[in-house]
């Protein structure tokens, strides 16, 4: 018993002492907290955007995200400063109810899926996630609980985490933070950086991330009123969305023998992507290898794609693009965001992603990369 207690001691202990440095590390990047009363993002003033941004931001570049909820205001006619209730929102929804693709084209214009194995359309899962407040008697942001339990879940928590792609939690922790609920953040990749930087640790995890997060604003709190867990999340994301990436994937020959490196195929999210590289050396024969950034594409992927996948760094080297694409195809990689695709590809691309996914996975790569093209 008395070793049980000392261990627990040195746990706590251990705990304390990460969180100081945490607060430490935050101090040194806002010298004056109340810095970060400037940080906080517009609130939506209804749930369903909440909603809508919750579960779509999920696994993809934010800016994507963003005009997902443009589209679905313009189709409503809803703006950002007016509060609808969630039964509106599953009234303007319900005569989509079971032609989920026609949800997904037509209200939000997205086709993205919570997970590439066994994973619905995004736009079910937004629908779902209303029907679950709804089920918890949650109509507006006045009914949102003033404490949420997710371990043991509560009916809440349960109702929300039971729909496909949903169950890590995350974009629940992201909705409350929208909602103005104050005891969650959203552990993404950006907030488990920020921690493994201020500790000097690279095993940090998002429930880790997220504990150390709550405690260090709970300190931070009573030195600065009026600071809230979101604004600390916010300010966490923009300060590591600002910092540099290394984007361009690392060779593994010599760089004397290297005459040309190409980017074929990138895929990924805000902060960190799966490449698909070429590169040729003296001997003119090209060869292909993938690179992954293992905190950014573990964060991306749903509790589901995760299963099976060894987040490995850098693959071996391959002569063809077939060759590769057995590589590429260890990861979800057809239902990530399209970032780049080499001129010379584009179609055979498209091709495989026709194959793997679908019509509707094709057309929505064809989407990202026309936008992309008309944004040059």
């Amino acid at each position: 018993m008395a070793s049980e207690l000392i261990t627990s001691k040195q746990k706590m202990d251990t705990l304390r002492s990460e969180r100081d440095a945490l607060i430490a590390h935050i101090c040194g990047i806002w010298p004056t907290p109340t810095k970060l009363l400037q940080e906080s993002d517009d609130q939506y003033q209804s749930l369903p955007l909440c909603i809508v941004d919750a579960v779509y931001s999920i696994g993809v570049r934010y800016e994507s995200t963003q005009r997902t909820v443009d589209d679905f205001c313009k189709w409503s006619h809803w703006n950002y400063q007016q509060e609808y209730t969630v039964k509106e929102f599953i009234a303007l929804l319900d005569p989509f109810c079971g032609d989920w693709e026609r949800l997904a084209a037509e209200v939000f214009r997205n086709r993205q899926r919570t997970s590439s194995r066994s994973g619905i359309l995004k736009a079910e899962a937004v629908y779902r996630f209303a029907r679950g407040l709804q089920s918890c008697d949650i109509k507006g942001r006045a009914d949102i609980p003033k404490e949420v339990k997710f371990d043991p879940p509560d009916r809440l928590v349960s109702a929300i985490t039971a729909i496909p792609g949903q169950s890590s939690g995350i974009s629940l922790k992201y909705f409350l933070m929208l909602a103005g609920y104050d005891g969650a953040i959203k552990p993404d990749r950006m907030v488990v950086r920020f921690v493994a930087d201020a500790l000097g640790r690279n095993d940090v995890t998002p429930n880790f991330a997220e504990t150390l997060v709550l405690s260090a604003h709970e300190v931070l709190r009573s030195q600065t009123p009026g600071l809230t867990a979101a604004m600390l999340d916010y300010g966490i994301w923009f300060y590591q969305r600002k910092r540099p990436t290394k984007e361009d994937p690392k060779p593994i020959i010599r760089a004397s023998d290297i005459v040309r490196c190409e980017v074929v195929l990138k895929v990924g999210g805000e902060g960190g992507s799966v490449t698909l590289v070429r590169q040729r050396s003296a001997n003119e024969d090209w060869r292909f290898g993938i690179e992954t950034n293992e905190a950014a594409l573990y964060d991306m992927l749903s509790d589901e794609d995760r299963h099976g996948i060894e987040f490995s760094s850098k693959s071996g080297y391959v002569r063809s693009f077939e060759e590769a694409l057995n590589l590429l195809d260890r990861y979800p990689w057809f239902n990530l965001y399209p970032l780049k695709v080499h001129p010379a590809f584009v179609e055979a691309v498209l091709g495989e992603v026709g194959k793997r996914g679908g019509p509707a996975v094709e057309l929505r790569w064809r989407e990202e990369l026309n936008r992309k093209l008309n944004n040059r």
